[in-house]
């Protein structure tokens, strides 16, 4: 299995990385877009930090493209990241970290947790 939030994950890939990627990921997130989505979750000195709703909402705001080809209108889509984020932060701390989302990711989305053999 893969973990994209790994760094090992990051050291060396292929060509062909990035289109696995999106055939697997289901809110279309390429390789590159989940680095640049690994960066909102850390300060500018690159120390890991947590995301509040409204950060966490406009990191992903990015992806909204992807949402309105699935059928998805904006409010919609705020709609979907905002109970995402709840499900993830099922602790309740109305923040939610880089590792929280990818475990999250990697367990509970369909396609997330498809083995590579």
């Amino acid at each position: 299995m893969r973990a994209y939030g790994d760094g090992a994950a990051t050291g060396s890939h292929s060509p062909g990385d990035e289109q696995n990627a999106d055939n697997i990921n289901p809110i279309g997130l390429s390789l590159a877009e989940l680095r640049r989505l690994k960066d909102k979750f850390q300060d500018a000195h690159g120390q890991q930090t947590k995301l509040t709703l409204e950060q966490f909402v406009d990191a992903l705001s990015n992806n909204r493209p992807f949402a309105e080809a699935n059928g998805l209108f904006a409010d919609q889509w705020q709609k979907e990241l905002e109970t995402l984020f709840m499900k993830i932060d099922a602790s309740c701390t109305e923040r939610v970290t880089w590792e929280e989302f990818t475990n999250y990711m990697l367990l509970h989305m369909p396609g997330f947790n498809v083995g590579d053999g």
